[in-house]
């Protein structure tokens, strides 16, 4: 199988949600997981900011304030989902 199609096996297939996110914070792919838990169709998730869907813009800015400096961060998030709801996260 080639890398790619092993690439795209894992990622769609994982129960996880699971979005990427550039060095702009901009979401770049979004697994159907992440799609269904976020109530949005996949192909609405990538080119949107990071930060229409993270309820504390705060929190998301020293996450990614941490991130560019150690090169790594984890912790939760709380994602706003298309109905207005949120849902907690854990991020890394």
């Amino acid at each position: 199988m080639p890398p790619d199609s092993v690439y795209a096996a894992l990622f769609d297939g994982a129960p996880d949600a699971v979005l990427l996110i550039d060095d702009r914070g901009r979401y770049v792919d979004a697994n159907p997981a992440a799609a269904r838990l976020l109530g949005f169709r996949r192909d609405d998730l990538p080119g949107r900011p990071a930060a229409t869907l993270v309820v504390d813009g705060d929190r998301l800015a020293k996450a990614e304030a941490r991130f560019r400096t150690e090169g790594q961060w984890k912790g939760e998030l709380e994602l706003r989902r298309r109905d207005g709801s949120v849902v907690a996260v854990d991020a890394w």
